[in-house]
């Protein structure tokens, strides 16, 4: 598989699942993509569009997804950026490795929240 791969996708169709081993981070160029936590399909956990990230953070801790990827839009375009890639980018950008940061903190927030909650 190439280092970078744009890949579409159609509404309701999944990118990733979770647990799936996390190989790819992706951006998003078109459309936009729920990300669910496991055991709550009917309730978007987050949505990313044009321009986001989702996944980086499973990528960089080297895990697996920790959520479903799908595409709600009717015309959803990602590039898939493979590991190496990816982490290669994060040392080279600073922008690149505060949205990573970003997500990370968010991903955390969301972790902390909904164990408060139960």
């Amino acid at each position: 598989m190439p280092d970078t791969e744009r890949k579409r996708f159609h509404k309701n169709e999944q990118i990733y699942g979770h647990g799936f081993k996390a190989t790819h981070a992706y951006l998003v160029v078109e459309g936009e993509v729920e990300l669910i936590l496991p055991g709550s399909e009917t309730t978007a956990s987050q949505k990313v569009g044009k321009g986001e990230l989702f996944g980086d953070v499973e990528v960089v801790a080297g895990a697996v997804y920790s959520r479903t990827a799908k595409a709600i839009t009717d015309a959803v375009e990602v590039v898939a950026i493979n590991k190496q890639v990816f982490d290669d980018a994060v040392e080279e950008s600073p922008r690149l490795l505060q949205a990573t940061i970003r997500n990370l903190c968010l991903k955390w927030k969301q972790g902390l929240l909904a164990e408060l909650s139960q």
